[in-house]
């Protein structure tokens, strides 16, 4: 019935998006995410447009729909863990960079021996 009805495209094309999305996050393109993601709202709002009583009726489409949903919940975990994994490793790099400044601004003192010139 997925592949045979016209009011299920919708549903396909959101599975699609799901797993080109938990595709790119498994080989961490993230530019991928962002384009396939990008693709979500409309395709969600087309799946809105089915009728409710249509997914409740078809227990293959009910079982595809919520596999969908379970897949792009998933990836919202991963993109969550992405996020908090970059924000880190921004955090140590704006560290780092406040540390070099700060050594670079230090005046320091030579040390060693003095050279009598009054000879």
């Amino acid at each position: 019935i997925l592949h045979r009805d016209e009011r299920c495209r919708p549903l396909l094309r959101l599975h699609q998006l799901a797993l080109e999305i938990a595709d790119a996050l498994a080989t961490n393109n993230l530019e991928m995410v962002e384009r396939a993601s990008n693709l979500l709202p409309n395709t969600l709002q087309a799946c809105e447009q089915i009728d409710p009583t249509f997914v409740q009726q078809n227990a293959v489409v009910l079982e595809f729909v919520n596999q969908t949903s379970k897949l792009l919940w998933q990836c919202d975990t991963q993109i969550q863990q992405v996020l908090q994994d970059i924000s880190g490793e921004l955090r140590r790099i704006r560290q780092s960079q406040k540390n070099r400044n700060w050594i670079l601004q230090q005046e320091y003192a030579v040390v060693g021996r003095r050279v009598d010139t009054s000879r």
